[in-house]
C-alpha cells in the first residue's frame, strides 16, 4: 500500500534545490529549477513537478542536460532577442527570457525573446505570472517532442507544443490559461462544471478515454467522439492511404463501440478531413452505420473565404436531410455570414453561434444522410 506524506512547499523547495546542488547546479539556477517544480505541484499538475526529479537528475548525470551553462544573448534588437540556452535546463533559462522581453517591453511597448538549445522547461503559466506582476500581458510557448501524425501522415511529426498566456486583472484574480495536449484537461473540464467534451480517442488511448467516460458519466456531461487522419489507429494507416473515408468510419465506430459498452450513450460522432469529397464519403457510410448523432465539419478549411466555401460544400448535402444548427466564428470575415446563408433559406438564422469553431461545424441531433 502506498503511502502519502504531507510536505511543506518551503521543505519541498529547498529539498529539490539542494539535490540539483549535489548534482553540479550553481545556488541561483538550483533555486528556479526548484521553484519551477514544487510551483507545478502547488497548481496540481503533477506531472510537471517535483516527480520529475529522477528523470531531471539522471539526464544531468548522462551529460543530456548541462548545469552551469552560460546562457548567452546571440541575437539582441529593441523589441526582441534570441538566446542560446547551451543544453541547460529549461525553466532557468525561459525566466531569463522573460525578464528580458519584460525589461524590453517596458521601453517599447511589446517584446519577443526566444530560446535555442534548451530542455524541457516545465509548465508554461509559470512565466507569464513573471509578466502579470509586473502589471504586462504574458504569452509563453515551447515546442516538444514529436507525439501527433499531421493530417494524412503515419508517423508522429507534430509535438504538443503547450502555450500559457496571462492577463493582468486589476483587484481581481489575473487570468491565466495554461495550454497543453493532455487528457487531464478533459477530467479538469468536467469536474469545473463543462456540458460537454471534445475528445479524440485514437491520440488518448482507451485506457485513460475510459476515465473521461466514467467522469462524464457520473456528471452527465456529453462527449463528441473526435476522428481525424491524424489520430487514426496505427492498424488503420495502410487502409487510410488506399480508402480514406472508410479509415474514418471503421476509427468512429471502434470508439462508439467502447462507449456502447461501457454503457455510455451521451455521444455524438464526427470524422473531420480536410478533404471536401472524404468528409462527404465519411459521413455518409457513417450515418449509414450508425443511428449515434453526427457532428459535421471540414477540418483546417483554410483562409476565411476558402473556409467558408469548403465548409458550404460539404454542408450542402445534408441541408434538405436533417434538423440541426449551425455554428461558425463571428468576425469582420466576409465569409463569417456562411452559417445563416446556408440555413436561411429553410430554417433561418441559427438559435445559437459558438467562438470556437473557425469553419463551420454542424450539430445532428438525430440520423443525418
Amino acid at each position: 500500500m502506498n503511502e502519502v506524506f504531507l510536505l511543506q512547499a518551503k521543505s519541498l523547495r529547498e529539498y529539490c534545490q539542494t539535490l540539483f546542488e549535489k548534482a553540479g547546479m550553481a545556488g541561483e539556477e538550483a533555486h528556479v529549477n526548484a521553484d519551477n517544480l514544487v510551483d507545478a505541484d502547488l497548481k496540481g499538475i503533477d506531472s510537471h513537478g517535483a516527480s520529475r526529479m529522477p528523470i531531471h537528475l539522471k539526464r544531468i548525470k548522462s551529460g543530456a542536460v548541462r548545469a552551469n551553462c552560460e546562457i548567452k544573448i546571440i541575437s539582441d534588437r529593441a523589441s526582441a532577442a534570441v538566446m542560446d540556452a547551451c543544453h541547460s535546463m529549461g525553466p532557468f533559462v525561459a525566466k531569463q527570457a522573460m525578464d528580458l522581453a519584460i525589461q524590453k517591453a517596458k521601453v517599447t511597448g511589446v517584446a519577443f525573446v526566444t530560446v535555442k538549445n534548451s530542455n524541457h522547461y516545465g509548465t508554461a503559466g509559470y512565466y507569464v505570472e513573471q509578466a502579470i506582476r509586473e502589471g504586462m500581458i504574458g504569452f509563453s510557448a515551447t515546442n516538444g517532442s514529436p507525439r501527433m501524425a499531421p493530417w494524412g501522415g503515419r508517423d508522429p511529426f507534430f509535438g504538443t507544443n503547450p502555450f500559457a498566456v496571462g492577463i493582468p486583472a486589476d483587484k481581481q484574480l489575473p487570468i491565466i490559461a495554461d495550454i497543453h495536449y493532455d487528457w487531464r484537461l478533459a477530467l479538469a473540464a468536467i469536474a469545473a462544471g463543462a456540458q460537454g467534451v471534445r475528445i479524440n480517442p485514437g491520440t488518448i488511448g482507451e485506457k485513460h478515454v475510459r476515465e473521461i467516460v466514467h467522469s462524464a458519466t457520473e456528471a452527465s456531461v456529453a462527449i463528441r467522439i473526435g476522428v481525424n487522419q491524424g489520430s487514426l489507429p496505427r492498424k488503420l494507416r495502410d487502409l487510410a492511404e488506399r480508402e480514406p473515408a472508410k479509415a474514418l468510419v471503421e476509427a468512429a465506430l471502434t470508439y462508439a463501440a467502447w462507449f456502447d459498452d461501457w454503457g455510455f450513450t451521451a455521444y455524438k460522432l464526427s470524422v473531420k478531413s480536410s478533404s471536401v469529397p472524404v468528409t462527404i464519403a465519411a459521413y455518409s457510410e457513417l450515418a449509414s452505420r450508425s443511428q449515434a448523432p453526427l457532428h459535421i465539419g471540414v477540418t483546417e478549411a483554410g483562409t476565411p473565404w476558402g473556409g467558408a466555401i469548403k465548409s458550404a460544400s460539404a454542408a450542402q448535402h445534408a441541408v434538405h436531410r436533417s434538423r440541426y444548427r449551425g455554428s461558425r466564428q463571428r468576425g469582420r470575415e466576409p465569409s463569417a455570414g456562411v452559417c445563416p446563408a446556408i440555413l436561411g433559406g429553410r430554417y433561418g438564422v441559427p438559435r445559437q453561434w459558438s467562438r470556437r469553431s473557425a469553419s463551420c461545424r454542424f450539430w445532428y441531433r438525430r440520423r443525418c444522410w
